[in-house]
């Protein structure tokens, strides 16, 4: 029976699958979106992003170096000269110029002071990392919070609308990034376990803590610079108005008519001296009045352009 079966001319197809067919389909590779794809090559993915960047390096290094670096050298002369206050004029003791020391010791606190949290993040980064995150975020809702409050109270409410933007900006990010908290702590702890198998990583986050220390440098030397310069210009434009004052005092002073006896001389050059005076009295009360308002005006601008080099 069985040998009627395999006698008849029945032809059997059986499918044969090559080796590499067999190895793909038996080798179970994960899903793209497990294993993705790292483009290793050199070169910037943003063109954009890199002009912006080394623009924005540049723009704080050259200003720092340009305005900054003779401010710092003028404080360190005057330090060192050890001048007292009874030497300086009243333009250079009312003059911003004569507190650049304290700007210069209070930035460069700042920045020691900025150098070595960011030092003792990194350290605090590997002791707590879960909890390092919501930290963040509340201590930086917090400073935004207070310098809106600080700025509406001491300077103007128009200087409040920079910091309240970027308040409602943070809110918002931090509204979206809130259920992701939990999953950013688990690969931060992963991150900063891998530094114990790994010590080359401490050496690249020193590297990373030069650089920023260096950047903080340059960007104190630019506040200074452009602070400094600010402030050449409010002198100026109280130059002026000293300026018109002397000149009438000068022609009241210099006010006469024909030469009169002693006697006359006495009694009639009151008179014209008085009345200039008086002359030269209202009128700087009247420009006086038309530029009280300015310093007010230079102070809400000087207080957006400080708020504006603090996003730097």
């Amino acid at each position: 029976m069985t040998d009627k079966a395999f006698s008849n001319n029945t032809i059997v197809t059986v499918p044969f699958k090559s080796y590499e067919d067999g190895a793909s389909k038996n080798d179970d590779l994960p899903p793209p979106y497990e294993s993705p794809k790292i483009d290793f090559s050199s070169g910037w993915k943003d063109r954009w992003f890199m002009i912006i960047f080394w623009l924005h390096a540049l723009i704080v290094l050259v200003i720092g170096l340009v305005l900054g670096m003779p401010v710092l050298n003028s404080v360190y002369i005057h330090a060192s000269s050890n001048l007292p206050d009874a030497n300086l004029t009243d333009e250079e003791r009312n003059s911003f110029d004569r507190y650049l020391g304290v700007l210069a010791y209070a930035l460069g606190g700042a920045t020691a002071v900025g150098g070595l949290t960011s030092l003792a993040t990194f350290f605090l980064l590997q002791l707590c990392a879960g909890r390092v995150i919501m930290c963040t975020l509340v201590i930086v809702i917090v400073i935004e919070i207070t310098l809106v409050v600080v700025l509406f109270i001491t300077v103007h409410w128009v200087a409040c609308i920079m910091p309240l933007i970027v308040l409602i900006i943070t809110l918002i990010f931090m509204s979206c990034v809130w259920k992701r908290i939990p999953f950013a702590e688990v690969h931060l702890r992963v991150g900063c376990a891998a530094l114990h198998s790994h010590p080359s990583v401490i050496l690249i986050a020193l590297f990373i803590f030069i650089v920023q220390f260096l950047w903080f440098i340059c960007w104190f030397l630019m506040v200074l610079g452009i602070m400094h310069t600010m402030n050449g210009s409010m002198v100026l434009v109280a130059n002026k108005d000293t300026a018109v004052t002397t000149d009438i005092y000068g022609t009241s002073a210099v006010y006469a008519t024909k030469p009169m006896p002693f006697n006359a001389n006495r009694y009639e050059t009151k008179r014209p001296i008085y009345g200039i005076t008086q002359n030269s009295i209202s009128y700087n009360t009247q420009r006086k009045s038309l530029y009280h308002r300015e310093p007010q005006d230079n102070q809400v601008l000087r207080s957006i352009v400080g708020f504006l080099l603090l996003l730097s």
